[in-house]
């Protein structure tokens, strides 16, 4: 131990279990307190119970000990071995997240002649106070057979249009990303299944999503899917820390009980041969994204 009046110390951050910000912060608490190496340590009710429980786990010996700072998400750290920053799970509600609606225009042109277009501003937008879309990343990817060619993509913050042809009867997949100012995103997808003569014979368009309602870990939330010439269930699933999960609800309108670590919700929608004879990137395929806190 380091006595506090001898050294100067450093000063620490409280974030969440991912390294995000703690919008509740100065005031968390109840938060779950989590060690350096990822253990769980108890429920703290207050910046005083966190640093009792933190220090009191022998785990962290090695690395200093911890005393309450001048807010209630700050603590100063007295050792050698200073965290990037403290631990705690949010238990008990998502405290953010990013979602949004928008489109991918796709509009032919005569025969096999195609434009495609990208959007810099969503048609909806649910995002933290502050925050601003940043970019956009996008691509557009030909699939015939099996064999997928890259056309186009990047990073831009404007609109843009492209204009492809004579790549024949195949499978278009259009794919957009939406960055926000604050790290998180946004994901909407377009396949379309064409001919060599201009018409489209089947699509499926995910173009975002809207959250209803949130409480707890509970959210209510709306998928923005169209679907022409095929009917597909929708899934959901969240990725978490360590992998990912499907939840089992399934439909466009859904209530979900999010796993705790939950950091992206995406919807799925299992494809058939009208798409796999020629996009053979998976039959399980993510479709839009939004990002939780």
């Amino acid at each position: 131990m380091f006595r506090p009046g001898l050294i100067t110390p450093t000063v620490i951050n409280l974030k969440n279990q991912i390294g995000g910000d703690i919008l509740t912060c100065p005031n968390p608490y109840p938060v779950l307190v989590i060690a350096n190496d990822g253990t769980g340590l108890g429920t703290a009710n207050s910046q005083e119970e966190y640093c009792v429980l933190w220090n009191d786990y022998s785990g962290n010996y090695e690395l200093g000990y911890i005393i309450p700072g001048d807010t209630g998400c700050e603590f100063k750290f007295y050792g050698n071995f200073a965290p990037q920053f403290l631990k705690a799970y949010m238990s008990s509600d998502i405290s953010s997240y990013t979602a949004g609606v928008s489109q991918i225009d796709f509009d032919n042109n005569g025969g096999d002649d195609w434009s495609v277009g990208f959007k810099i501003a969503p048609v909806s937008l649910q995002i933290p106070s502050g925050v601003t879309v940043e970019s956009i990343d996008y691509a557009v990817t030909f699939w015939s057979g099996g064999v997928d060619t890259a056309l186009e993509s990047g990073n831009t913050t404007s609109d843009q249009v492209f204009y492809e042809n004579g790549n024949g009867a195949g499978v278009y997949d259009l794919d957009c990303m939406y960055n926000m100012s604050d790290g998180s995103q946004f994901q909407i997808t377009k396949l379309v299944l064409v001919d060599g003569s201009g018409n489209i014979l089947a699509s499926v368009e995910a173009g975002g999503t809207v959250v209803n309602s949130v409480s707890g870990l509970v959210i209510d939330i709306s998928a923005n899917i169209t679907q022409v010439g095929v009917t597909y269930p929708i899934s959901w699933g969240a990725a978490i820390s360590g992998g990912s999960v499907l939840l089992p609800e399934t439909g466009a309108n859904v209530v979900l009980t999010l796993p705790p670590t939950t950091t992206i919700l995406f919807t799925v929608l299992t494809l058939d041969s009208t798409f796999t004879n020629d996009y053979t990137a998976g039959g399980g395929l993510v479709r839009t994204s939004i990002t939780i806190s």
